[in-house]
């Protein structure tokens, strides 16, 4: 049952400010469900008024720019919702941030009761910042970072390091006789460093692949830290896709389970296969494991052929031999075709294994204050930079990348 709202009506004034006739609109900030706080922007002409409608604060002293103020957020004159507990900012005249609880309900609460007084509600940061679009993009990607080596890289970006990187290409092209050359080779650079710029929005996915019964369930459940897989001598037994998050050395990774892959399968079998195939093809790092034992040279002849089809898309693939412990004497010739060599059950080879699992994005994290492209927008841009003929197409994408 709702509470009545409190019918305290004493509220700030706002006079000082100056007021223009720019449209009221409003934004989530923050991603939501991730934090305990959200961040909902307020901006426009009326901004003032619209909030006092619905903001009832613990002071009536008159709002000053880059003040907190503590208050209760009770709505418009109809609502019979019980009040919101709220902080509010003022920026200036037409624009104020207002921090709330960050679960659903109380965003939408706060959303709708603007709505309902004529406030637009914008999705896109970048439509309600009216900043540069990559900085914009940088505040996006933040919201989603899931732990601080990510957010660091997020942050970069967000305080310029790609903007500048944009600005002083574009002086570098008026003002200097070879810096074409120059500004194309460091759009390269830095569209080397895009899968760093993707774990951002998402984790570094790795699928474990091979033939049956060689441990990919155990070995899954070995890097994850608990059991995420059913284990099961028999054949078959993983027939769909079963993923785990974990963070490996400050990275959000996704680590995937899947069917054993071998020539003689049954229907439903196969449709496992398939799947996945599909898993790994889309997997930034594909981990192929074996077993000093394997099964039929046709199975991982099959399975071999589909990888390297993988590797000549440019695939990441590393390659381990699982059981180690099952090996009765040291083979060097049969070790050294591994990247690695481990035993699930025991745990033998495990931390090189982890270790070599991020070393991809450890080899290739920039240093701070460095340009990381974080969207497939910026990446495309990039590429156009590289295959530009001429000074003047080059200026006219590098305006694309900060404004389009």
């Amino acid at each position: 049952m709702s509470v009545p709202k409190s019918q305290e009506t004493s509220k700030p004034l706002l006079g000082q400010f100056k007021t223009s006739s720019s449209p009221l609109a409003c934004c989530v900030l923050t991603g939501r469900g991730l934090g305990a706080v959200a961040v909902i922007g307020l901006k426009g002409a009326a901004a003032d008024s619209v909030l006092l409608r619905c903001f009832q604060p613990t002071s009536s002293v008159a709002f000053a720019a880059g003040q907190i103020r503590f208050g209760k957020w009770v709505g418009d004159d109809l609502s019979e919702l019980a009040p919101e507990s709220v902080v509010v900012t003022p920026l200036s005249a037409e624009s104020f941030e207002i921090h709330c609880h960050g679960g659903a309900a109380a965003i939408e609460r706060i959303v709708s009761d603007l709505q309902a007084l004529g406030v637009q509600h914008l999705e896109s940061v970048f439509d309600f910042g009216g900043q540069s679009r990559l900085i914009a993009e940088a505040n996006q990607a933040l919201m989603h970072c899931t732990t601080a080596r990510t957010a660091a890289v997020a942050m970069d970006q967000q305080r310029g390091a790609m903007l500048n990187w944009c600005l002083d290409a574009a002086r570098r092209i008026r003002d200097q006789s070879d810096s074409f050359a120059v500004v194309q080779k460091q759009a390269g650079q830095i569209l080397s460093r895009k899968l760093i710029g993707e774990v951002l929005n998402r984790p570094f996915r790795i699928a474990l692949c091979g033939p049956p019964n060689v441990g990919k369930s155990s070995l899954l459940n070995r890097i994850v830290g608990y059991e995420r897989s059913i284990i099961f001598d028999q054949a078959g037994t993983t027939r769909d896709v079963l993923s785990a998050a974990t963070v490996i050395d400050g990275w959000p990774v996704e680590v995937m389970d899947t069917a054993g892959i071998r020539e003689n399968a049954d229907a439903i079998e196969r449709e496992g296969i398939d799947r996945a195939l599909s898993v790994a093809s889309r997997a930034d790092l594909v981990l192929l494991v074996d077993q000093p034992c394997g099964d039929k040279d046709s199975d991982r002849s099959d399975l071999d052929s589909k990888i390297e089809s993988m590797q000549d898309r440019g695939m990441i693939i590393l390659r381990v031999l699982n059981k180690s412990d099952q090996l009765q004497i040291a083979d060097p010739s049969l070790t050294s075709r591994y990247d690695f060599v481990v035993s699930a059950l025991q745990g033998d080879g495990l931390d090189q294994l982890v270790s070599g699992l991020v070393s991809t994005l450890n080899n290739i994290q920039p240093d701070q204050g460095s340009p990381v492209p974080i969207v497939s927008r910026q990446i495309e841009h990039l590429r156009d930079i590289m295959t530009a003929e001429s000074k003047v197409e080059c200026e006219q994408v590098l305006f694309r990348l900060m404004n389009d």
